[in-house]
């Protein structure tokens, strides 16, 4: 049986991710929540997560985001995760290549009172630019 916060991490990728509700930043998001691993340096507050959640959406179509393991310990939830889109926008600063784009990554979030308040990523960024030409294989 999945405990509460587990239930908070999958509503929000599927949600996110599956559905681009951007609007589930605002209700699950605390108002206070950090991202200790934002990539690129920009600031790891929830403007930069709706900046990179568009960005994503803009980038990728027939998103399919799944979680693949998960583990909850108290007010953390540890997971592996693959989202998988099709290339039609520029990512990253890549034009489209209309390619099938993989990307994995594992997270930890932790939960406080049914909201995210913290998380922490790792993501292979550079397995994906390679997917779609922007880095030699």
């Amino acid at each position: 049986m999945a405990g509460p916060n587990e239930a908070v991490v999958r509503r929000f990728g599927d949600e996110l991710w599956n559905k681009r509700n951007r609007a589930i930043i605002d209700e699950l998001v605390a108002e206070n929540w950090f991202w200790h691993d934002v990539p690129g340096g920009m600031p790891g507050n929830r403007e930069t997560l709706l900046a990179i959640a568009e960005h994503n959406h803009g980038a990728l179509a027939n998103t399919d985001y799944v979680i693949e393991q998960l583990v909850e310990d108290g007010d953390k939830v540890a997971f592996l995760w693959t989202l998988r889109g099709d290339h039609t926008g520029n990512f990253a600063g890549v034009p489209p290549s209309g390619k099938r784009l993989t990307l994995r990554g594992m997270s930890i979030d932790r939960i406080a009172g049914g909201k995210l308040t913290e998380r922490w990523d790792v993501t292979d960024v550079y397995g994906a630019m390679q997917q779609i030409g922007a880095i030699p294989q």
